[in-house]
Formats: C-alpha cells, structure tokens, sequence
C-alpha cells in the first residue's frame, strides 16, 4: 500500500480551523488519497447523540440546517474534492469511532485546541486508545 486511501480530518468553525483542514487537503493531495470531513458541533451536543451524513439527504431540523450552512461556507473554498461530510454530536469518541468506519478512514486528523480535546482531559486518550487508524494531532495557537 502506497500512502493513505482516505483521510478524515475533524473540524468545528473556529477560524484557526482552516491550519487543519489545509494541512489535510495537502496530505489527501500527496497522497491522491479521498477526503472526507467530520464537522464536530458541541452547541447541539445537548440536543443529539448522532452522526448525520449531512449532504447525502435533506435536513429539516433547524439546528442541523444552521450547522449545515455554516459548514458549507467553510467548505467553499477546499480546493479538493470531498467523499463525505459528516456533522456529529454526543459523545465524541464514539461518533468520531464510527464516522472512521464509515469512511473507512486509515488516517485522523484533528487539531490540538479543538474542543474535542479540551471539552475532557480524557477525551484524547480515549480516541487514541478506541480509533482504529493513524492518528496525526496538529497543533493550533490559543
């Protein structure tokens, strides 16, 4: 196997969010691996405990289709094509779990001050100790 097949890269909205989502365009680029995005959206957190594969059918939902928007405009300018968009909530470990197989991802990438990472200490042991892939952690400033 030459290089990674598909990367999944995590991202909420926050603007140093785009280091993330460049340095994982370039990987899937060298690579001429497939791209897929996992949106993590802790304000519906309370609200759903799912994954929703957000362009692949129609949202009615209002918080989802806010998230939907929001998401399309921070995707507009990915110079690369994506496999598949992903919105998750809940626990994040286990949606994040799942959406790698989904994908069958053989690459993570996620940032180092998402709040994935600082919502609980554990949370980035727990996906460590749980994904089934490479993980790559970038590292965001304050």
């Amino acid at each position: 196997m030459s290089g990674y097949q598909h990367i999944l890269v995590t991202i909420d909205l926050s603007p140093n969010y785009q280091k993330v989502l460049d340095k994982a365009v370039a990987r899937a680029k060298a690579n001429q691996a497939k791209l897929s995005i996992v949106h993590v959206n802790l304000k519906m957190q309370s609200l759903y405990n799912q994954m929703y594969e957000v362009f692949t059918h129609e949202l009615e939902d209002k918080p989802l289709l806010a998230a939907k928007r929001e998401l399309e405009q921070m995707l507009a300018s990915v110079d690369y094509p994506l496999e598949k968009q992903i919105l998750i909530s809940g626990d994040l470990v286990e949606q994040i779990c799942e959406a790698v197989r989904l994908c069958d991802a053989d690459l993570l990438i996620c940032g180092h001050e998402h709040h994935l990472f600082r919502q609980n200490s554990s949370v980035a042991h727990q996906l460590i100790e749980n994904i089934n892939c490479d993980l790559l952690v970038i590292p965001l400033e304050k």
